[in-house]
């Protein structure tokens, strides 16, 4: 394995200042924390008190590799981590480690798929309100054309299809924004199985963050892995390269 594919670890001992324990516990959960939610290659971040010395924290820590461990060093909650510990602190060791061999348990991918399949879910969530609204309007298409066809301002045709369609104002814009008319049927026929595979998805995915037996399936998965990293500022408005220009007060688009 080349040496900066392979996993890379640390032990840190740190003692910390007399009356300082509380502080440093909880500035060490609320890293721990963020470490859980944002970091799938940081495979055990562990802290450890030490039986028969109180003031002692052992840390351990395992990346998937030196590059995993320069993204964590390079957190705003580890950056954070480190600037505030060193007043707390009365002695600091790191020592890093290459490992040689062992065994790593998959619940550690738990709490990033966790994270990361409620992130999946909440972008899901807002595409399918989109998307609800563009079916809603291809459903009502008439109805649409009209309203476009006498309306003279993109407020007035906003509020109109709000109406129309029982929709809020960020689904109103996207079907305005859309060009509804100016799309062929094959377009909108993707448009609405989008929408089906959107709920689908969702459903599914809400069903896998209820049962733990599920969640425990996915560790050590390519989809597990896909779902840890799962960033939903990622995700595009629409999700779509091709989305066409507003409707009115725009150029026409010719859909696709």
């Amino acid at each position: 394995m080349p040496e900066d594919a392979a996993p890379f670890a640390l032990i840190g001992r740190f003692t910390v200042r007399p009356g300082s324990e509380e502080a440093f516990d909880r500035l060490t959960e609320e890293t721990a924390s963020a470490i859980r939610e944002r970091e799938y290659d940081t495979l055990i971040y562990a802290c450890h008190i030490v039986e028969g010395n109180p003031r002692q924290r052992i840390f351990y820590e395992l990346y998937r590799d030196k590059t995993a461990f320069e993204r964590h060093e390079a957190h705003e909650h580890v950056r954070r981590f480190v600037a505030e510990r060193t007043a707390m602190l009365e002695s600091a060791e790191v020592e890093f480690l290459s490992l040689r061999d062992g065994k790593t348990p998959p619940g550690f991918q738990l709490d990033a798929i966790v994270a990361g399949t409620r992130a999946r879910i909440r972008a899901l969530h807002e595409r399918g309100r989109i998307l609800h609204a563009i079916v809603a309007a291809l459903g009502n298409l008439d109805a649409v054309r009209a309203l476009v066809e006498t309306t003279d301002s993109l407020e007035a045709a906003q509020a109109s299809l709000m109406e129309l369609l029982d929709i809020d104002h960020n689904q109103a814009r996207a079907v305005l924004d859309l060009q509804l008319l100016a799309l062929s049927p094959q377009r909108r026929q993707r448009l609405s199985a989008e929408y089906d595979q959107v709920v689908a998805e969702q459903a599914e995915l809400e069903s896998i963050l209820a049962s733990p037996d599920r969640l425990r399936e996915l560790a050590g998965t390519e989809r597990g892995a896909n779902l840890a990293r799962y960033d939903e500022r990622r995700w595009a408005r629409t999700g779509d390269d091709d989305w066409p220009g507003p409707l009115l007060g725009g150029a026409a688009g010719t859909g696709a």
